[in-house]
C-alpha cells in the first residue's frame, strides 16, 4: 500500500514496525538531494487529479464495517492516492502515450459536500481552502508523534533517518495545503468527474435505481452540470458465499439493460483466516477529515485480505482505463470543437474584438454583454468562459500540460474583460503551474517574462481583490516547489527562494508554519549551485569513497595526525554553492522553533549547521545565537 506519497505517514508506519526503506532518503554524495520537491511535484499531480464522489447503500456500508470502517467510502479513499500501472491517454492531438501511474481522489457523496460547504460558508462568509487555527493544530500533533522516532534515530546516529523524518514535516505541511475538496465557481479542478454507486449483491434493483435517480436529481449550483459527472455502478459481493457473484453478475446485466449505465463487480473475501495487509491511511485526506478520524470516529488499524486489496485495484484500473479517462478525452474533444476551434478562427477572433471594444453598452456602463453573474460571482456551467476553464483542468488532469496552459490562456483573457477577478487569479495560478510541471528546464526569458507576472498578478488579485490567502498561499508554494525539481538550480532556486521568502512575508502561515518554511529557505539554499560545483563534489565524493576501499585493503597502522597542518578547502566551489546561506537560514528556523517548547527541533536544525558553524570562534563564543540555542536546547532535551 505505500508508495512514494506515503511519506507524510511515517509514525504510521514506525509506530507498527513497518519497514521504511524505500521512503528513507539515500544520500549518496556531498551533492543535495531534491527528493523531497519531487515528491511534491508528485503530491500536485496527485491532488489535482479526478474527483469522484461515492454513494454506498446500507448493504455495502455493513460489508465495509466488518472491516473497521464507518462507511464504504472510507474503505475506497487510501486506493486513489497511487494506482500503478500502464494507462493509455490520448492528447489534444490525439496522439497516444503511456503514464506509468495514475491518481483518483474519493470524496463523499455530493449532496453532502455541498450541504457541508454551504454550512462552512455561512459559518466563515468566504470561501478558504482550509482554516488556520485547524491546520496549525494538525501540524503540531504531527510533530509531537514524530519527535519520538527523531530521538530513537538521533541516539542511534541514523542521519538518514533522522533527514527523512525532517522531510516529513514539510511534507505533511504541503500535502494538506492541496488537500481540499472544496467546490468553487472559480476552478473546476474539485468538481466531481464520475460517481460511483456502490451496492451490494444483496440490495434489489430498485435500490440501484433510487440511488440512481438521487443522483441525477441532485441539486447543483448554477456553475455545476450533472451531466459532466459519469455515474458508475460497483456491485459488490463476498467470495465466501457462492451464490452471491452469480446475483452481483445478474445485478449488472439488469442495471446495464435498463438503467443504461455502466457497473463492475468487486469481490471482497470475509474469510477471517485469509491472509490480511494493514491500511495506510489516505494521502489527501483534508485538515478537517484527519482531525475528524483522529479525534472523533477513529477508524483503528484497519485491514484487509491481500486478495481483496488486489481486486479492488484491478477494478480500479478497469474503471480509469476502459471508463474514466475515455470519458474525459471524449468530452475535452467536444468542449474543443465547440468553444476553442471557433474562437481561434478568423471570425472568432474578430467577435473577440468586438467584445473588448464595444461588449458595453453606451447608455449604461454598468450594464455588460457577458455571461458574468456580477452577484454570485459566477459562470453558468453553459457558459464559454466556464467550458475553457473546465477544458483546461481536465487536460491538466490528464497531464497534457501544454493543451491545458493554452486553454488558460484563453480563458485568462475573458476573466479579465469580465472582472472576474476571482476566476482570472485562478487561471492564472494553473497557467504558470501548467508550465513549470510539463518543463525539466526553462529559460530565464519564459522566467522574468511568462511565470513570474502570472504568479505575481494571481498573488495580488488573491490577496488584495478576493481576500483569498489560502490560495495565494497555496499558489506561490506549488509553483516555489515546481522550480526545484528543474534540471538547472542554479537559475531556478533564485526564484523559488523568491516566493518562499514572499509566503513567510505575507504571514500567510501561523508559527509552525512559519519555521518549517524559514527550514524551507535553507533546503533551497543548499540547492542552489552550479552544474560546475555539482560536478566537483561528486567526484570529491567519489574520491573519498574510493580512498576508504584502499585504505580497507591496508594493513593497519596508526595515522599520524598533525595538529598545525592547514587544511586547504574545497577552493572550487567557492562562490558555486549557498551553504553558508543554508546554514544561517537553518538558525533563524533553529530561532523560531523556541527551544524551550521544541528543543528536538531546535537541535536537529543546529546539526545541520555544524559544517558551517561547528569549530568556529566566532560562533561558539557563549553571546552568540548558534551557543545560547545550542545551551538552552540540550538543557530541555535531557529534562
Amino acid at each position: 500500500m505505500e508508495s512514494y506519497l506515503s511519506i507524510s505517514n511515517l509514525p504510521f508506519f514506525l509506530d507498527r514496525g513497518i519497514t521504511i526503506d524505500n521512503l528513507v532518503e539515500q544520500k549518496q554524495s556531498n551533492v543535495a538531494s531534491k527528493k523531497t520537491s519531487i515528491d511534491c511535484k508528485r503530491l500536485v499531480t496527485c491532488a489535482f487529479s479526478p474527483q469522484i464522489t461515492v454513494t454506498s447503500s446500507a448493504n455495502a456500508d455493513n460489508l465495509a464495517s466488518d472491516f473497521g470502517f464507518h462507511s464504504f467510502f472510507q474503505l475506497l479513499k487510501p486506493f486513489g492516492d497511487h494506482i500503478q500501472h500502464k494507462f493509455q491517454i490520448k492528447d489534444s492531438q490525439l496522439v497516444s502515450r503511456t503514464a506509468d501511474d495514475f491518481s483518483v481522489r474519493f470524496t463523499r457523496p455530493l449532496s453532502d459536500l455541498l450541504s457541508i460547504q454551504e454550512a462552512e460558508i455561512k459559518e466563515r462568509n468566504k470561501v478558504q481552502l482550509f482554516n488556520q487555527h485547524s491546520f496549525e493544530l494538525l501540524l503540531g500533533e504531527y510533530i509531537q508523534a514524530i519527535n519520538p522516532h527523531l530521538r530513537n534515530a538521533q541516539k542511534a546516529n541514523d542521519i538518514r533517518l533522522q533527514s527523512t523524518l525532517k522531510s516529513s514535516m514539510y511534507i505533511k505541511f504541503f500535502t494538506k495545503l492541496l488537500s481540499s475538496s472544496l467546490l468553487t465557481s472559480f476552478e473546476s479542478l474539485n468538481h466531481p468527474v464520475a460517481s460511483f454507486i456502490v451496492i451490494s449483491a444483496d440490495d434489489p434493483y430498485d435500490e440501484a435505481r433510487r440511488l440512481l435517480i438521487e443522483f441525477k436529481s441532485t441539486k447543483v449550483p448554477d456553475f455545476m452540470n450533472i451531466e459532466d459527472i459519469l455515474p458508475l455502478f460497483i456491485i459488490v459481493y463476498d467470495e465466501v458465499k457462492e451464490t452471491d457473484q452469480q446475483k452481483a453478475f445478474q445485478l449488472k446485466d439488469h442495471i446495464k439493460k435498463q438503467l443504461f449505465t455502466d457497473a463492475f463487480t468487486l469481490g471482497i473475501s470475509t474469510n477471517k483466516e485469509a491472509k490480511s495487509q494493514l491500511l495506510s491511511p489516505p494521502v489527501l485526506s483534508s485538515i478537517d477529515e484527519e482531525l475528524q478520524n483522529t479525534h472523533l470516529t477513529s477508524i483503528g488499524n484497519p485491514t484487509l485480505p491481500v486478495s481483496t486489496i488486489t481486486s479492488i485495484y484491478q477494478v480500479l484500473k478497469d474503471v480509469i482505463q476502459r471508463k474514466l479517462i475515455p470519458f474525459m478525452e471524449k468530452k475535452i474533444a467536444t468542449w474543443d470543437d465547440q468553444v476553442i476551434t471557433p474562437r481561434k478562427s478568423l471570425t472568432g477572433r474578430f467577435f473577440s474584438v468586438s467584445k473588448k471594444y464595444f461588449g458595453k453598452n453606451p447608455q449604461n456602463n454598468n450594464e455588460q454583454s457577458s455571461n458574468y453573474n456580477i452577484e454570485r460571482g459566477s459562470y453558468g456551467f453553459g457558459a464559454v468562459e466556464s467550458l475553457t476553464r473546465k477544458l483546461a483542468d481536465w487536460s491538466f488532469m490528464l497531464r497534457d500540460y501544454r493543451y491545458a496552459y493554452t486553454s488558460y490562456e484563453l480563458a485568462k483573457k475573458d476573466f479579465l474583460s469580465d472582472k472576474a477577478w476571482a476566476h482570472l487569479a485562478s487561471c492564472q495560478e494553473m497557467a504558470a503551474i501548467s508550465l513549470l510541471m510539463g518543463a525539466t528546464n526553462i529559460t530565464s526569458k519564459i522566467k522574468n517574462d511568462t511565470i513570474d507576472p502570472l504568479v505575481d498578478s494571481s498573488n495580488y488579485t488573491f490577496l488584495s481583490r478576493c481576500g483569498l490567502k489560502t490560495y495565494a498561499l497555496r499558489s506561490i508554494l506549488i509553483v516555489s516547489e515546481l522550480f526545484c525539481t528543474l534540471r538547472d538550480g542554479w537559475t531556478s532556486a533564485p526564484a523559488a527562494l523568491k516566493w518562499v521568502q514572499k509566503a513567510i512575508d505575507d504571514k500567510s502561515v501561523g508559527k509552525i508554519g512559519r519555521s518549517l518554511l524559514l527550514e524551507r529557505m535553507s533546503y533551497i539554499n543548499s540547492i542552489y549551485m552550479s552544474s560546475q560545483a555539482k560536478i566537483i563534489l561528486s567526484k570529491k565524493a567519489q574520491d573519498n569513497e574510493k580512498e576508504n576501499e584502499e585504505d580497507k585493503d591496508k594493513e593497519e597502522y596508526e595515522p599520524i595526525f598533525n595538529e598545525q597542518k592547514i587544511v586547504k578547502e574545497n577552493m572550487g566551489t567557492i562562490g558555486f554553492t549557498n551553504n553558508r546561506k543554508a546554514a544561517l537560514w537553518n538558525l533563524l528556523a533553529a530561532k523560531d522553533w523556541d527551544p524551550v517548547s521544541q528543543p528536538l527541533q531546535v537541535q536537529i536544525c543546529l546539526n545541520s549547521t555544524e559544517d558551517t558553524y561547528g569549530g568556529k570562534i566566532f560562533a561558539e563564543r557563549d553571546s552568540s545565537l548558534y551557543q545560547r540555542l545550542l545551551t538552552v536546547s540540550q538543557k530541555h532535551v535531557r529534562d
